[in-house]
């Protein structure tokens, strides 16, 4: 898992807003996204190991074409189906997403994707 965290949090440094495990520190500036593992369940083919995880992005951003700018990004570096870290493989696959919703603090949007490394 600590490959999974570490390819998030690497890859997304480079977008327009800050990804926080879990959820963002108090007084967080918007925009930003927090991710959270949902679920996971290794289970194992004849010559490696595959860990199959769910993870749930989720956007929060003050304006809708904010939350759509920010969501385009995760769009683009999470919607690749294969990217290599050090001696790993990883395939990922968007499952769901919400689109827009609206509460009191902005804007959200949540994306699920489903996570393999072998």
């Amino acid at each position: 898992m600590i490959d999974l965290l570490t390819t998030i949090k690497t890859t997304s440094a480079s977008g327009n807003a800050g990804y926080y495990l879990n959820e963002a520190p108090q007084n967080t500036a918007l925009p930003y996204v927090t991710y959270q593992v949902i679920g996971t369940n290794p289970y194992f083919t004849f010559d490696s190991s595959v860990e199959d995880t769910l993870v749930q992005f989720s956007v929060f951003a003050k304006t809708a074409s904010g939350a759509l700018t920010v969501y385009e990004n995760l769009i683009a570096l999470y919607d690749t189906p294969v990217a290599v870290t050090g001696r790993n493989t990883v395939f990922m696959t968007r499952q769901s997403s919400t689109g827009l919703m609206k509460d009191e603090a902005g804007w959200t949007i949540h994306a699920d994707y489903t996570i393999q490394i072998s």
